[in-house]
């Protein structure tokens, strides 16, 4: 156990100072007093993580600890200007895409920071914090003026995430404000989410029905529809199954289905 985890910041930070002064061009002694001055001096900390990554551009560890700093002091700027550089490096890292999400939603770029999150979930699917917030991204864009806009400029360079495809693809196609819902756009998201899952998803089929029923396609929408009821009777997906057959309900009336989002 280091001096820090001991709760001696003062010592561990004397003690990583003779290490550097020792060898002053070794990126580990440079993080290690990095790690050290993080509690207590935060600007002494950022300092070294960036000396650790000139010296050591492959300490991995230094651009995780560079990225927190900065956004534990708020300086979301930087760190969004850091980003890139880390994803350089370690562009499969989730930590450097949900931080870098973090910095961007903090400086107003929720698109930019909504991609992210999308390749948080490509890298890790079942990643549902980034979900969470990928939804109160969504929702948030449908409330703006330009909202449809935004979020067709999201779909455009969207990740391979199915769950971020399906999450734009069922507000496309259900919202019920006309203003904020594009069938086409719908649909060819909920193929793509579908296709990236071998049509093995329940509640993807179920968006692509929603999707078809949008653009007025009734006929390929009740057969998507049916496909999804079918796949999440036999996985035992009651959830799937139900929104399966209320969505068939609707379509087998020459309706297109509609839900109001949970906020």
């Amino acid at each position: 156990m280091s001096l820090s985890e001991l709760g001696d910041d003062a010592e561990a930070v004397k003690e990583a100072e003779r290490a550097v002064q020792l060898a002053p061009m070794d990126s580990e002694a440079h993080l290690n007093l990095a790690i050290a001055a993080q509690r207590t001096d935060m600007e002494r900390a950022i300092a070294e993580a960036r000396r650790t990554i000139e010296l050591g551009p492959e300490n991995f560890s230094a651009y995780q600890l560079l990225m927190k700093c900065l956004v534990e002091s708020k300086r979301y700027n930087e760190a969004v200007a850091f980003g890139p550089e880390w994803l350089a490096v370690s562009p499969f890292e989730v930590a450097a895409h949900s931080s870098l999400a973090v910095a961007m939603a903090q400086t107003g770029d929720v698109s930019a920071a909504a991609r992210q999150l999308g390749y948080v979930m490509m890298l890790q699917p079942n990643a549902e914090e980034a979900l969470a917030k990928l939804h109160q991204i969504v929702l948030s864009l449908a409330k703006a003026p330009d909202g449809l806009q935004r979020l067709r400029d999201i779909a455009t360079n969207a990740p391979d995430s199915p769950r971020m495809l399906d999450e734009l693809a069922w507000l496309l196609a259900t919202y019920p404000d006309s203003n904020l819902r594009d069938g086409t756009e719908a649909v060819r998201l909920a193929e793509s989410a579908c296709a990236l899952t071998d049509r093995r998803v329940p509640a993807l089929l179920a968006t692509l029905a929603a999707a078809y029923a949008e653009t007025g396609d009734f006929s390929r929408g009740i057969t998507a529809g049916e496909e999804a009821l079918k796949r999440a009777q036999a996985i035992g997906d009651t959830d799937s199954e139900k929104l399966s057959e209320n969505i068939l309900m609707a379509l087998r009336a020459d309706l297109p289905y509609r839900h109001k989002p949970e906020q």
